[in-house]
């Protein structure tokens, strides 16, 4: 009896020269694919952890049932996985249900061996179709490429297990779970508003899912039931992406002493230096962009439709590029260009780069 999935054997066929192509799962096609069935391994890899949490949540009640849940769940985290504990595991019996789920946490992949090791302990799936395994591996954990480029690692496990990816939502998708999420706590809120606090609070779902339980417990406090525009400045905390915006444009202004303060706080948070000059890049492209549309006559709902950007964005923009020339912003590229260019050739700490861009002069 074979425990893979369709899709895991695709995965596994592509490993072989000019065969298929490697294709993780969505967050979608793995909960209909665990509803036909869940056998054999599932990696989840990906930047969402708020979703990974739900979709394990789901493959525990599709494996488990109603099946103790501490009789027949494992997890192997980072002080109990060894690839031999893992195989173990793969083949004892379940003790009350039909099906035993084995998750592993603990893998180290930046040692050397540890796909490999992974690799071979999940082999012995097929013979004990009793277990099923979840690899867990978010965010910095695992590499697995894009999805244009996979990884050799994702790659390497697609052979023995399906994997699942859980990318940032798109904001489109996201306002409409906010505004659900909003109703699921009583409150009422515009679409204008979800769009709005997406934009301010950032795509990371645990977050939204924080500030929105902030928000509506705020409002009903006060004895009102919708949320406005306001009352996401007055109860919300901004984004890395917006404090990215907060850097540059304090840099646009030659405003030192607020870019060192911001880049301060930002690298006190752990914010990972590559991470931070992408978003600051990102910015800068971005205003550079607003300022050419501006300066080719559109306002600010024509900028937003032009470059594909949430009006109340377009609105900060064109206000922080109103006293700045293109060719400024054009400069200001550059300048992020030759930093990064710095961060990946030079051993010059990142944070000193970053300090130097902080503190240039347009």
């Amino acid at each position: 009896m074979s425990t893979r999935s369709p899709k895991s054997d695709a995965a596994a066929s592509s490993q072989r020269p000019g065969k298929v192509k490697i294709v993780a799962l969505t967050p979608a096609e793995f909960d209909r694919a665990i509803k036909n069935g869940a056998a054999g391994a599932y990696l989840f890899f990906g930047e969402e952890e708020y979703l990974a949490r739900v979709y394990a949540d789901r493959l525990r009640d599709a494996v488990l049932g109603d099946g103790d849940i501490v009789m027949d769940r494992v997890v192997l985290d980072d002080e109990t996985y060894t690839p031999q504990a893992l195989a173990d595991e793969i083949g004892i019996l379940p003790m009350l249900g039909d099906r035993r789920l084995v998750e592993v946490r603990g893998v180290d992949f930046s040692r050397a061996g540890a796909v490999e090791d992974l690799c071979l302990a999940l082999e012995g799936l097929p013979n004990s179709p009793h277990s099923v395994v979840l690899v867990v591996a978010l965010g910095e954990l695992f590499d697995g490429g894009d999805e244009r480029r996979p990884s050799k690692a994702l790659a390497a496990i697609s052979a023995v297990a399906t994997p699942v990816r859980f990318a940032r939502q798109t904001p489109a998708r996201l306002a409409g779970w906010v505004a659900r999420h909003f109703a699921a706590e009583g409150a009422v809120v515009s679409r204008e508003v979800c769009d709005e606090l997406v934009a301010f609070a950032g795509r990371d779902m645990t977050t939204l899912a924080g500030e929105i339980k902030k928000l509506s417990a705020y409002v009903l406090a006060q004895g009102r039931a919708e949320v406005t525009h306001n009352d996401i400045r007055r109860v919300c905390s901004g984004a890395v992406e917006l404090d990215s915006f907060a850097l540059a444009n304090a840099v646009l202004r030659g405003d030192t002493d607020t870019a060192l303060q911001t880049l301060s706080e930002l690298l006190a948070r752990r914010e990972r230096p590559e991470i931070l000059l992408a978003q600051v890049t990102r910015v800068f492209c971005d205003l550079y962009a607003v300022r050419m549309c501006v300066d080719a006559g559109m306002d600010k709902r024509a900028v937003a439709a032009a470059l594909k950007m949430h009006e109340y964005k377009a609105g900060l923009y064109v206000s922080a590029c109103k006293n700045r020339s293109a060719e400024a912003l054009a400069r200001a590229v550059e300048i992020c260009r030759k930093a990064d260019l710095k961060l990946k050739s030079t051993p010059v700490p990142g944070d000193v780069i970053l300090a130097r861009l902080a503190a240039s002069k347009l």
